[in-house]
């Protein structure tokens, strides 16, 4: 009777713990959602010429840190790396301070799509961190 006790205790603590990644991941999914609303917001599409080449590294370097975050939670694989992503982030960041402020008519939208990275990176790194706990048993 007591071991059953212990593995429901166990079961429950992961069970919160699970709770607390998926109201992550859908977390994570709102702020995906928002930075697709950025070829809805802005008006001028030749702007995007001026940022093409920062925004394919963005592209590809989100791309890969979501797929090892989707393999680090399903298999535990290994560990999430997401600096190649961050530096495509700052890239564009400098991109904007020093072109699409002056060159877009609305600016700001580019501030708002760079803090939605920043939130993606923050939330990769988040969810990264709480499924390394359960599996290296923190919450058992």
């Amino acid at each position: 009777m007591e071991y059953a006790r212990r593995l429901l205790d166990k079961n429950k603590r992961n069970s919160k713990a699970w709770g607390a990644i998926f109201y992550q991941i859908s977390h994570l999914a709102e702020i995906i959602f928002s930075l697709n609303q950025l070829r809805f917001r802005v008006r001028d599409y030749a702007i995007f010429e001026i940022c093409n080449t920062e925004m394919q590294s963005i592209e590809k370097t989100s791309t890969v840190a979501l797929r090892k975050l989707g393999k680090f939670i399903l298999w535990n694989a290994s560990p999430i790396a997401s600096i190649n992503f961050l530096e495509a982030i700052h890239a564009f960041e400098l991109l904007s301070h020093r072109t699409l402020q002056v060159a877009s008519p609305e600016p700001i939208i580019f501030s708002f799509f760079i803090q939605d990275l920043y939130a993606l990176h923050d939330e990769i790194n988040k969810i990264s961190g709480e499924n390394e706990k359960i599996n290296c048993g923190e919450y058992s």
